[in-house]
């Protein structure tokens, strides 16, 4: 919304600021893994307006590749002023490409969505 005054022939207008954002996504990982390992990663949420929040997520891992593969995908309610966060293992094969792997979590309400990233390496 914005507000125009006008004050000795000069306008002014003048913008609302932009709403907070209501909530935030957050994902970790890292560090060097080999082949066989189950590196671990961990997603939060965390409320910031005091509202409830019906939320689809979904945790996409990205190979050296470029192959993408979905490992989360599920809807849960975040509650006012709620922190919520979950761990997670990925069983790498033996056979694991080596390189770069990134992790996106996405979360949607229907209103908001926001997102983060994180990336680990595999080596021999």
């Amino acid at each position: 919304m914005q507000k125009m005054f006008v004050v000795a022939g000069v306008v002014f207008v003048f913008a609302a600021p932009a709403a907070a954002q209501s909530y935030v996504a957050e994902i970790d990982c890292g560090m060097l893994w080999q082949p066989g390992d189950s590196p671990p990663f961990q997603v939060r949420f965390e409320e910031q307006a005091g509202q409830q929040h019906s939320i689809d997520v979904r945790v996409v891992l990205t190979r050296p590749d470029g192959v993408t593969n979905t490992i989360v995908n599920r809807n849960f309610t975040l509650n006012a002023n709620q922190d919520l966060d979950f761990t997670r293992n990925i069983n790498l094969p033996n056979n694991a490409l080596l390189g770069d792997y990134d992790l996106r979590v996405t979360a949607d309400d229907g209103a908001l969505q926001v997102s983060d990233t994180c990336s680990f390496d595999v080596v021999q």
